[in-house]
């Protein structure tokens, strides 16, 4: 299949990567040895590479099951926040400290 007659659908779906801000740049800016996901301010560099890219939200698509790295300007804990426990619910450790004053 030549260029001319490939669906530009299907060149974009495969070549997206090229026509980021990212192509062509240390990919240590966007998968940093320290990914450990909880220090956000790792990735401030890459923010700046990713916030006037035209691929960021089919980017950020590609990158929603991956595990690390920055993918559409969201690093992992942002692809994969951990879900919160209401406030109204008592923990274990709140039961057994109000069991315990004799409340």
């Amino acid at each position: 299949m030549s260029i001319q007659s490939a669906d530009p659908g299907d060149l974009y779906a495969t070549h997206w990567k090229q026509l980021g801000n990212c192509a062509g740049r240390d990919p240590m800016i966007f998968y940093p040895d320290d990914d450990l996901g909880n220090r956000n301010h790792i990735y401030d560099a890459a923010r700046a590479i990713c916030a006037a890219c035209v691929v960021i939200d089919v980017c950020g698509r590609e990158g929603q099951d991956e595990d690390y790295g920055m993918w559409g300007s969201m690093s992992p804990t942002q692809r994969h926040p951990k879900p919160r426990r209401p406030k109204s619910e008592p923990t274990a450790v709140h039961l057994s400290l109000v069991g315990s004053s004799g409340r």
